[in-house]
């Protein structure tokens, strides 16, 4: 009795078989590749923006920082000034003008600010509020 399918024809059928699903693989294995390329050049641009965005957000900090840091240097120059030629402070103005002044210092202020502060430190702090003497309260 002879087989109607032969070792032969079986061996040529999964050789069919197995080419096919290989070819599949190797093609959807590409167009993963492909895919995954083309998110990543994706994801690259948008890194690219993000810098570009975190560079530009720098460049505002280190701007406000400064203007701040001005701002900062002309009020503890006008507040310190005042009581200096008062040759006295107040409790409450000595506390703020201590916290903003080392605020000042942490934005980078120094110098001329830093030695009016420590004769404005030396002043003798009194109770209540300013004498009449031709200055302005503020």
């Amino acid at each position: 009795m002879s087989p109607i399918i032969t070792d032969a024809v079986v061996i040529a059928c999964i050789g069919g078989i197995v080419s096919i699903i290989t070819a599949q693989i190797t093609t959807q294995s590409k167009k993963n590749a492909e895919l995954i390329t083309s998110k990543l050049l994706e994801i690259n641009v948008e890194i690219a923006e993000l810098k570009k965005d975190v560079s530009e957000v720098k460049e505002i900090g280190g701007e406000n920082r400064d203007g701040i840091r001005n701002t900062q240097r002309y009020r503890l120059f006008k507040e310190m000034t005042r009581d200096i030629k008062l040759c006295y402070t107040t409790l409450s103005r000595s506390t703020e003008i201590s916290k903003l002044y080392h605020s000042y210092e942490k934005l980078g202020g120094n110098g001329e600010i830093h030695d009016l502060y420590e004769i404005y430190k030396k002043l003798p702090v009194k109770n209540g509020v300013y004498e009449k003497k031709g200055i302005e309260k503020s």
